[in-house]
């Protein structure tokens, strides 16, 4: 059997309809027929009518149009190319590479046949894949980039104790690496003010809870003063990881108010997190809140046992 080869020039096919030799030139029985009927078929269409036009209605240069129907053919050269070899091949080592060479040509017709496809019209292929790129980073930035603000609230009460006392323990920096013990190395960068309203600024090393070969490098502004129903903290910190390149932002408030004997602490956090990192952030943010909350209630429980000692 011979090797089937398409011509690369479309003619206009004849009215006696198609030939055993095909409208593309296939030079074997039966296979032709077929390709001669997708010829047609695109000139019963009214694709093809005027081929004296260069351009189709899309702005898409006939030649396209031929080229792309000549490899259209090779789709149906594959379907018939087997049932075509046992019928017209002969036996032995011949046929195996009559099989091959049927195979080869049809197959390569067919996968570039896809790649002719998205060429008929490169402006519509060029919006799409533009679109599906903006598509992609705005999923990307949604979930990676953007900051969502989250907002948690803590309350605790610490028995037998001065709202005071508790106040002036948190406000000292020094006393947050036996609160929290992420907290490593922690530097006081600026400090003003009085007792009445004191302001200072630190910078501090912390890791991840969860990820402790994670570290992170802290800047917090404080605002110490008293309130008018007690005693107030307020703080504005800047997180970064990865040497500045990730930057997260929070505010918190810690009030200690005088409930008889007692102190209540209520600490409300708002913080920043992107949507893909949510649920650790969460982590970590209950996690020190919970720590500094039981370290503060076991420090003034070892301090009343100290009192009750002395007296």
């Amino acid at each position: 059997m011979r090797r089937i080869r398409l011509r690369s020039v479309v003619t206009h096919p004849s009215s006696s309809g198609p030939s055993t030799k095909g409208a593309f030139g296939a030079r074997e029985e039966g296979i032709g027929e077929g390709i001669g009927f997708h010829y047609h078929h695109y000139y019963q269409h009214q694709h093809y009518q005027h081929p004296q036009n260069h351009l189709n209605e899309n702005g898409v240069e006939l030649r396209w149009r031929k080229l792309y129907y000549q490899l259209r053919a090779g789709e149906v050269v594959h379907k018939h190319s087997k049932s075509f070899v046992e019928t017209k091949s002969g036996s032995g080592p011949q046929r195996s590479s009559n099989n091959k060479s049927v195979f080869f040509t049809a197959s390569a017709a067919v996968l570039n046949c896809s790649v002719l496809d998205m060429g008929l019209n490169p402006m519509k292929w060029k919006t799409r894949t533009l679109a599906y790129v903006s598509l992609g980073l705005f999923v990307f930035y949604l979930v990676a980039i953007y900051r969502k603000e989250h907002h948690v609230s803590f309350e605790m009460t610490i028995k037998n104790t001065q709202a005071e006392d508790v106040w002036e323990f948190v406000a000292d920096f020094s006393n947050m690496k036996k609160l929290n013990p992420t907290i490593e190395d922690f530097d006081i960068i600026a400090d003003t003010g009085n007792y009445d309203h004191w302001k200072y600024s630190a910078r501090y090393t912390e890791r991840l809870s969860h990820f402790p070969i994670i570290k992170n490098t802290a800047h917090g502004h404080f605002v110490v003063r008293p309130d008018e129903k007690g005693f107030l903290i307020s703080s504005e910190h800047r997180t970064c990881f990865f040497y500045g390149i990730c930057c997260l932002n929070s505010v918190s408030e810690f009030k200690f108010i005088d409930e008889g004997r007692d102190t209540k602490c209520t600490e409300t956090v708002q913080y920043q997190c992107p949507i893909l990192y949510s649920t650790l952030c969460y982590k970590e943010v209950m996690y020190q809140r919970e720590e500094i909350m039981k370290n503060l209630k076991s420090h003034f429980a070892l301090t009343n046992v100290h009192n009750e000692s002395d007296k």
